[in-house]
């Protein structure tokens, strides 16, 4: 392998790798720093001592020199700290933006491809493809005692049925009336404070909460309700069978919801 060879895989290396490079950086960084502090301290003492004249004082000026030097090497220090952290920050968030461009061409060719299916096939072909990838989901993942929710309301009325949850990949128990009443509430959430995610969603359900849940939901420009940024909350209801031929209906968001980290960068 030739020099100039070495030298590229060198720098994609780094660039690939250059913000878990920068936080490493800062953390050595951060403990030089408190080392050299200790130092630096140690030193300042033992030159105030030399200085130390028994017939007047030490000036203010000389006093000031005198720490300026013992801690000049703990101020570049945490400068070059500061530095890395900084860039460490800076790489993330233009690489968080380039995800989030990434994201919504995705999705916007997602709906357009969508639309394009339903044209060609109509959209009752297009349903028996989703009722198919649906059907594919639950046999892949049946429900178990392990994924499956029993929330609190579970076990009374004979009308609770078995969910599929495609948001978290999930079970639960509940009624088409109970999810109905809660894409009604997430909605009018929505349109008062501007923003829903799907732990509020949960929330009004009554499952568990998910790790991604708080940073994902749906916008709603107060300020602006006709920007084309604006997205309701829509639960649609489909339906399978177990591997046991027990029904089993289907909730699933259309569109998916959005991390709200992605609309910032977007603006």
């Amino acid at each position: 392998m030739s020099a100039s060879s070495i030298i590229s895989n060198l720098q994609k290396t780094i660039v690939k790798h250059a913000p878990t490079i920068l936080t490493a950086m800062a953390a050595a960084g951060t403990l030089a720093s408190v080392a050299l502090s200790s130092e630096s301290a140690i030193k300042a003492k033992e030159e105030l001592e030399k200085k130390k004249n028994p017939d007047s004082d030490i000036s203010t000026a000389d006093k000031a020199l005198i720490y300026a030097k013992a801690y000049a090497p703990t101020a570049i220090m945490t400068t070059a700290t500061l530095i890395c952290i900084f860039g460490s920050n800076h790489v993330n968030k233009q690489r968080i933006a380039g995800i989030a461009s990434a994201y919504i061409l995705s999705e916007t060719a997602f709906g357009e491809y969508k639309e394009k299916v339903e044209e060609i096939v109509g959209k009752k072909k297009a349903q028996q493809i989703k009722d198919n990838i649906v059907q594919e989901h639950i046999d892949k993942n049946p429900p178990t005692d392990q994924n499956t929710v029993c929330p609190p309301y579970y076990g009374g009325p004979d009308t609770l049925y078995l969910w599929r949850d495609e948001v978290a990949n999930r079970y639960f128990y509940c009624n088409a009336e109970r999810i109905r009443k809660a894409e009604l509430q997430a909605n009018k959430e929505l349109q008062l404070s501007g923003f829903v995610s799907i732990n509020d969603i949960y929330d009004m359900l009554e499952l568990p909460r998910i790790k991604t849940g708080d940073d994902s939901g749906w916008e709603y420009d107060l300020n602006n309700p006709t920007s084309s940024r604006n997205r309701e909350v829509k639960i649609t209801i489909d339906g399978g069978l177990t591997d046991i031929d027990t029904p089993c209906c289907v909730m699933d968001m259309d569109p998916w919801p959005n991390s709200q980290w992605f609309s910032q960068y977007d603006r």
